[in-house]
């Protein structure tokens, strides 16, 4: 009975795991992102993509990066370059946290950080060469101008902190920005404003009158996505854009779009509802139903690019032409800065956000970057880099202009264990100028040289040297004790006692006779 038991628990507790196994892999299987992808190839690997990495490398003065295109999780340690795409569970918070808040994606909250994926941020990481392309084909090499990796500034950085580090606070999570957007950031960093940052003006949707004739669902045609009224909201009265015909009451919004696909304001950003539809649609669905999408509208100098950054927005943005996803999951996924388009000739932008699900953008979501502006503050940057740079495995040391003053910014984030010295001077942390190292040059400087110990390592090694030298000890007490015969775990052995140590008087048998 015993036996039969046993085998039947044997076989219960495999069947279970075999089954567990089996339902979680088929309901991998029906996701998309868990399919199989063509990553690597010779295509895309042994091909153009290392040898134009190591063709155009230029570490330590610019970085070349890999990405944004993503062949696998560690693309820098797979195909070198200084690039930002790194999965660690290791990986410093506030390493995750600078880098999100000048616009840099991540997922997994934060432990696999991606590339950049706009012009200011490769040009304050110092970033000289990117690539991209679809997943598993050829990579096309971009060329650009970066700033070096060091530069010097010559007034104090503005938004330089203290000898306490880098302080990425509620100001970055671009929920409700609290006025600083990423693109102020991007130019806090830069030391140069290359944006124009608009004021969004919602906008309610007038759809076609003659759609629900064709059919329940809206059919609105291309000719009536234009046929959009502004809303009224508690923005600033300066924004360019219609105001609100008389008579409609100021407010947020809400109460006067009927279909309920206002944006409303909400803690400091934007509160939109879902759009129908939005889950699966075709590409003719979404032009129908993009006339009742939540949208704004905006104006920046013609000619500019517009950029978008919602960290946590996961739908389509569209505007100037062009359509940019968003894959956001609060804390889980951030999205980086995305390109949408070059602004139109007449300066005014219709943006528009189409979801399953409501969602939340920052109050700035949209910044229009000057090319031109860009590459003259890349250039100062450039005119006042290093003489000389060279980088090891663990610092950095940096030949200034003779008699630099002001602050020296290095493109790295200002973790825990960097210390920096300027002119063979005391090592003393860095201060952060957006999470990035900053250091005082003073009167004049010639040389900066910094340098990184990981947090707790001197402590680390001293610890695991008594420990080793306390194992030693006991081990060679143990061993001399066992030679001498009275170490520990060797026994003393009891020799047989001689006949004049047995006692003098035998003790009496039990059984003996009286």
């Amino acid at each position: 009975m015993r036996p039969t038991a046993v085998a039947v628990l044997t076989c219960a507790v495999f069947l279970g795991s075999a089954y567990a196994a089996y339902s979680v892999t088929a309901a991998r299987d029906r996701i998309e992102w868990y399919r199989p992808k063509t990553t690597l190839s010779d295509a895309t690997l042994t091909g153009p993509a290392y040898e134009d990495i190591k063709a155009h490398e230029n570490w330590p003065l610019t970085r070349t990066d890999p990405g944004p295109h993503e062949f696998a999780d560690n693309d820098p340690l797979l195909l070198g370059g200084e690039g930002g795409s790194y999965y660690s569970s290791y990986l410093p918070a506030a390493t995750a946290r600078t880098l999100r808040g000048l616009g840099a994606g991540w997922y997994i909250q934060g432990r696999h950080t991606l590339s950049f994926d706009d012009p200011a941020g490769r040009a304050l990481m110092g970033v000289s060469s990117f690539r991209t392309g679809p997943v598993g084909r050829p990579v096309t090499v971009h060329r650009t101008t970066g700033a070096p990796l060091v530069t010097v500034r010559p007034e104090d950085a503005q938004g330089a902190k203290g000898a306490e580090g880098p302080a990425i606070t509620a100001t970055t999570t671009d929920d409700g920005d609290t006025g600083r957007s990423v693109f102020d950031r991007q130019e806090a960093a830069l030391g140069a404003d290359v944006y124009e940052v608009p004021e969004l003006v919602p906008v309610r949707a007038t759809p076609d009158p003659l759609a629900s004739l064709h059919s329940t669902a809206s059919t609105a045609s291309t000719e009536h996505l234009d046929t959009l009224e502004p809303l009224s909201s508690p923005a600033p009265l300066h924004h360019l854009g219609p105001l609100p015909p008389p008579g409609r009451p100021l407010g947020t919004g809400a109460a006067e779009d009927p279909a309920g696909r206002a944006p409303v304001p909400a803690d400091g950003g934007w509160s939109l509802p879902a759009t129908p539809g939005a889950a699966a649609v075709s590409a003719s669905a979404a032009v129908q139903e993009s006339a009742v999408a939540p949208a704004f509208t905006a104006r920046c100098t013609p000619g500019t690019t517009a950029y978008w950054y919602a960290p946590w927005y996961s739908g389509e943005v569209s505007a100037a032409g062009a359509t940019s996803p968003g894959y956001g999951d609060r804390e889980m996924t951030a999205n980086p800065v995305r390109r949408l388009g070059k602004v139109p000739a007449d300066g005014r932008l219709t943006v528009r956000f189409r979801s399953p699900a409501p969602q939340k953008i920052p109050e700035h979501a949209i910044g229009c970057l000057s090319p031109r502006r860009l590459d003259a503050a890349v250039g100062r940057l450039r005119s006042q880099g290093p003489v000389r740079l060279s980088a090891g495995g663990h610092g950095l040391t940096a030949e200034l202009r003779a008699h630099s003053t002001g602050t020296a910014v290095v493109a790295v984030p200002a973790v825990e264990g960097w210390t920096c010295a300027v002119d063979g001077g005391p090592d003393r942390p860095p201060r952060a100028v957006e999470g990035l190292m900053a250091v005082p040059l003073g009167a004049g400087a010639t040389r900066l040289t910094c340098s990184y110990a990981a947090p707790g390592l001197t402590a680390g090694l001293v610890a695991s040297g008594a420990a080793a030298l306390t194992v030693a000890v006991v081990a060679t007490m143990g061993a001399m004790g066992s030679v001498a015969g009275t170490g520990p775990g060797r026994p003393r052995r009891r020799g047989r006692r001689t006949a004049d140590q047995l006692p003098s008087s035998p003790v009496p048998s039990p059984i003996s006779p009286k």
